[in-house]
């Protein structure tokens, strides 16, 4: 996503769970929403795709499970993954690029150290609203790992 475009996406998603949908339907927002760079095809649940970066939501189980309902939004893709083993740093603040690749660096280190092999691009997490108290906000950067 180019800068700006998190909301734009944000409020695609958000429009979806809010009945954007074919069967009308409230689902429950769930955390963390997720971006991503598009370097590989893999995506998650829900995803809006600008081209450059894509933003996920999880789905509820139960919802996952009945059959999400397809999104009147044509940006907006209903898809599953298959399972995937993730090593994870989590850091507090507001999830600037910078912080983002300081905290990405660390974790690559991490599962070097540990003897495991990061693959693919980073995933980033974020677990709170935007009007968070900054050192009070969750985040994460998720490497998919052998």
């Amino acid at each position: 996503m180019t800068p700006g475009n998190e909301g734009e996406a944000f409020g695609r998603l958000f429009r979806y769970i809010t009945g954007a949908n074919t069967g009308k339907q409230m689902i429950s927002m769930t955390t963390p929403v997720v971006e991503q760079k598009l370097t590989m095809t893999m995506t998650l649940p829900v995803v809006s795709m600008d081209g450059a970066r894509t933003m996920r939501f999880f789905l509820p189980k139960a919802v996952a499970s009945a059959g999400a309902p397809a999104p009147t939004d044509p940006l907006v893709h209903v898809v599953t993954t298959p399972a995937v083993t993730w090593g994870v740093i989590r850091f507090s603040g507001v999830a600037t690029s910078g912080s983002r690749a300081k905290e990405t660096a660390l974790l690559r280190a991490g599962l070097a150290q540990a003897g495991k092999r990061a693959e693919g691009s980073p995933i980033y997490l974020s677990y709170d609203p935007p009007f968070t108290i900054p050192f009070l906000r969750r985040n994460e950067v998720a490497l998919a790992c052998e």
